[in-house]
């Protein structure tokens, strides 16, 4: 894992669905080059999964709860 590979994860966490063509533009790589490193990433188990983050109050769901949990034997 070199310096790009560092600046496309980096792009990759603040939207994953940004195109090979706009990272390739922010990063100085063409969008092939920057296809074939997302899939070495991707093969190499470095980015796990993209995911969707949900807006909990937008669902519905407004309350955090903190649980503190000890168990003695």
């Amino acid at each position: 894992m070199d310096k790009k590979d560092l600046e496309i994860l980096t792009l990759m966490q603040s939207n994953a669905r940004l195109t090979a063509e706009t990272i390739g533009h922010d990063i100085g790589l063409s969008p092939a080059a920057v296809q074939k490193r997302i899939k070495k990433l991707r093969d190499t188990g470095v980015v796990e999964n993209e995911i969707a983050v949900l807006s909990p109050s937008k669902l519905g769901r407004d309350m955090t709860v903190i649980v503190q949990v000890s168990l003695e034997r």
